[in-house]
């Protein structure tokens, strides 16, 4: 950016970096701004479809409003995938620890 507004200052034409610029933001902007009201991505639909199998729930209509709504519904379904995992290690490592020593006199 700072080589472009040298060469504008120094051949003093500064049309031509201003329609060059306008061309690259008016490809990029679209994509940053207001991204969180856009349709969800594939790949968030794709993520969201696999954690809500390993669940038993549906992908919800609200979570495939927007970006942002698939992205809560993603974190929520995450963490409690993650919870559920702890939950199990944890009741694991207890069977497990409450076994130890005992034997078997029947």
């Amino acid at each position: 950016m700072i080589k472009q507004i040298l060469r504008v200052q120094d051949e003093g034409d500064l049309t031509r970096f201003e329609l060059r610029l306008a061309t690259e933001l008016g490809k990029v902007l679209p994509e940053a701004v207001d991204w969180d009201i856009k349709p969800p991505t594939r790949a968030q639909l794709a993520l969201a479809q696999s954690l809500a199998r390993q669940a038993g729930c549906p992908v919800s209509d609200v979570a495939r409003s927007s970006r942002f709504e698939m992205h809560q519904f993603i974190a929520t379904l995450s963490e409690l995938r993650r919870l559920n995992t702890l939950g199990a290690k944890k009741t694991s490592t207890s069977v497990k620890a409450s076994g130890r020593g005992r034997t078997n006199r029947g």
